[in-house]
């Protein structure tokens, strides 16, 4: 299950990490970045039809998610609806 619930939300976490960093730790709902890729019509239909529904690409320190997020965004998904984590899983994802 790759989707929280949150009030007025629902979000998924896409790990933008590599292999071996997720061997070390790993968000148990976050889907990894080619899985989403796989499903990514879907997620982009899910986006576009609930405005609640948000991506939130992260990695270690932010660098990778933030450019992720920009692809993203770029591919169609709408700006307000995909969150980068601030500092990666370092920090706290601010929304």
């Amino acid at each position: 299950h790759h989707r929280h619930h949150l009030p007025g939300r629902t979000v998924v976490l896409v790990d933008c990490r590599t292999v071996p960093e997720q061997a070390v730790s790993v968000i148990p709902t976050a889907i990894s970045k080619p899985s989403f890729e796989a499903r990514e019509e879907a997620f982009l239909a899910a986006a576009r039809a609930d405005p609640g529904f948000t991506v939130v690409p992260y990695c270690t320190v932010g660098a990778r998610s933030g450019s992720y997020a920009r692809k993203l965004v770029a591919r169609g998904f709408p700006q307000a609806q995909v969150v980068s984590s601030s500092g990666g899983v370092k920090c706290e994802v601010k929304w």
